[in-house]
């Protein structure tokens, strides 16, 4: 039995926020090129590949034709001094 993990929210989901996610500089012929190759990779995923599984993709694609880096440190730094404080007030 498959498991299915793509599904029509996750699908909507993806492709709205990714969609329009080039660089300024891009021309129309490459905002057009990845908005191709975004909707065909969510289209062409097995309905068992899980919606982070899609992401990585999408942010290869993204290195790929643009060379942007999934920079996460800022989301890195906001957790750990979320943590911080609640391991603060844990341990007191």
């Amino acid at each position: 039995m498959q498991v299915i993990r793509k599904n029509p929210e996750c699908i909507s989901c993806l492709v709205k926020k990714h969609i329009d996610k080039y660089p300024d500089c891009a021309t129309r012929e490459q905002k057009i090129e990845y908005m191709e190759k975004l909707l065909f990779s969510v289209y062409d995923a097995p309905l068992s590949t899980s919606a982070p599984e899609i992401v990585d993709k999408i942010y290869k694609l993204r290195f790929d034709m643009f060379g942007e880096k999934n920079d996460m440190s800022n989301v890195k730094s906001h957790f750990n001094r979320l943590m911080q404080k609640y391991e603060e007030q844990i341990s007191n």
